[in-house]
């Protein structure tokens, strides 16, 4: 009579090879968690440096003032949010400062005979500068901390829509001494020179120039 072969019995695992088995599930386990972590540390290291590698350009972007030397002037033109809107950031080291509007007699250079001027305070100032139609024809406004502080009425003649050259300054942050003279802007209107043509004017004409100057101390 056959019989069956019996199979053999599978060898028994000692306690010493189970605590092996487990011992080196663990240590793969823990072995990968401690990769992860590395790699997401280096990772957030790497993204911080490249960060801080691109704020001072983000800054210049941004338009953000920072002021270094509180005994210095430090002014930014803030980003335009619509066609030619002009706005400023500044730092004043005193209250001695005041803001001049001239409309007229605007050269290339220097200054020009003062419409309206305003006493600015220390520290941290806002100003914009802004122009309109009005019926009787055109009106300069200058606004401080978003309030209007200075206004000048022109005829419609003033602007006759010819163009015009210069604009706002300081797309990037300047310093300045105290004593210094600081143009914010300077623009000067064309003139027409045929039905098709405008060219800048030759010497002093209408136009808009605003600036900062600390006047001269009383003898």
């Amino acid at each position: 009579m056959l019989t069956e072969p019996v199979p053999a019995a599978a060898p028994a695992v000692g306690p010493h090879q189970r605590s092996r088995l487990q011992f080196g599930v663990r240590g793969i386990l823990l072995l990968t968690a401690l990769v992860a972590v590395w790699g997401t540390h280096s990772l957030n290291r790497r993204s911080i440096e490249q960060l801080q590698a691109r704020l001072p350009s983000m800054r210049a972007i941004a338009a953000e003032l920072t002021v270094a030397d509180p005994s210095r002037i430090s002014v930014i033109k803030l980003p335009a949010m619509w066609f030619d809107e002009q706005k400023w950031e500044l730092f004043l080291p005193s209250n001695e400062y005041q803001l001049c509007l001239a409309t007229e007699e605007v050269d290339e250079q220097g200054l020009a005979p003062v419409d309206r001027q305003l006493p600015l305070p220390q520290g941290r100032v806002r100003l914009e500068l802004a122009k309109k139609r009005t019926d009787a024809g055109w009106q300069v406004t200058v606004l401080h901390d978003d309030q209007v502080v200075l206004t000048v009425d022109k005829p419609q003649s003033w602007d006759s829509d010819n163009g015009s050259s210069g604009g706002g300054h300081f797309d990037r942050q300047q310093e300045f001494l105290p004593d210094e003279q600081v143009i914010l802007m300077r623009r000067r209107f064309m003139v027409r020179t045929s039905p098709t043509r405008s060219q800048s004017p030759q010497g002093p004409a209408a136009g808009v120039l605003l600036w900062l100057e600390k006047p001269a101390a009383d003898p």
